[in-house]
């Protein structure tokens, strides 16, 4: 297995990944080509377009709009429509900063187990932190096969079904096996 990400025009292993977010420009710039997070936004109250704000992490509409009032006055108002950047992310809830969390989930995606020791000493993180976040990018790729999967079979064609049980035999005898099954189905 390659500890490489690839998509449409880039390929890169977790040391090219390391050096792109060195700085916030690059990783930000990195985010924003790859639709991670969005450049712009339209405000929600005047509806002019928006550029983010990579220093602050956010989306700050300061257009000026001149109000009428009673016909004569007129007053000169601002819009004052704030958003953070990552408002529906991947890093929406995240307390720690974009540089560590996008560093821990590439580690996750291109290194193999046991990444646990690496990840505490790599980044000084808790043993709870580390979980925590494992058990996330996990959960995210359940959601996202959930949602994407399709229904195998159908007429003219061939399914195969295996089954594995993963577990110790009870008291080390004998063929009992104390685990779980998995099964994985194929289409031809």
């Amino acid at each position: 297995m390659q500890n490489s990400m690839e998509c449409t025009g880039c390929k890169l292993n977790i040391f090219d990944f390391g050096v792109i977010t060195e700085t916030k420009e690059s990783l930000f710039n990195f985010l924003f080509e790859h639709k991670v997070l969005s450049r712009t936004i339209s405000c929600n109250q005047c509806r002019e377009t928006i550029e983010a704000d990579i220093d602050n992490e956010n989306f700050r509409c300061r257009r000026y709009g001149a109000d009428v009032i009673q016909k004569r006055r007129r007053k000169l108002s601002r819009c004052s429509f704030y958003q953070r950047i990552y408002k529906g992310t991947w890093f929406e809830q995240c307390c720690m900063p974009i540089k560590t969390s996008t560093r821990l989930t590439s580690m996750w995606i291109l290194t193999n187990p046991p990444k646990h020791n690496m990840a505490i000493e790599s980044f000084g993180l808790s043993n709870h932190t580390f979980v925590d976040w494992f058990s996330f990018c996990r959960e995210v790729c359940l959601d996202w096969c959930e949602k994407n999967s399709i229904r195998l079979g159908g007429p003219g064609s061939v399914v195969e079904i295996d089954g594995a049980k993963i577990g110790k035999r009870k008291y080390n005898r004998g063929l009992w096996l104390e685990g779980y099954w998995i099964f994985g189905g194929y289409e031809r």
